[in-house]
């Protein structure tokens, strides 16, 4: 199951953002097979003082993990082209 975490200052993305990552990472996973409630996002908001980059306070900052509990990549095609679409997306 992939779950992709956004870890970000307040006001970093917008709900239309958030829907358009949530729906093209959904995307992904089914176009490799996985059914679409296997695909998991989740954002996760802080206030600046909350979130400090190279020793500062941060007011427009995203991090992304990206896990995968199971993969099913057979081929090194299969993998580029899940590379090319994480990067299309994000």
């Amino acid at each position: 199951m992939p779950k992709w975490v956004f870890q970000h200052t307040k006001g970093a993305f917008t709900h239309e953002d958030k829907e358009k990552l949530a729906k093209g990472m959904s995307n992904i996973y089914t176009t490799f097979g996985l059914p679409t409630f296997f695909a998991h996002v989740q954002f996760i908001s802080f206030d600046p003082d909350e979130f400090w980059t190279g020793g500062e306070p941060a007011h427009d900052s995203v991090t992304i993990s990206i896990y995968h509990a199971a993969a099913n990549i057979r081929t090194g095609f299969e993998g580029e082209s899940l590379m090319k679409a994480l990067d299309d997306v994000v």
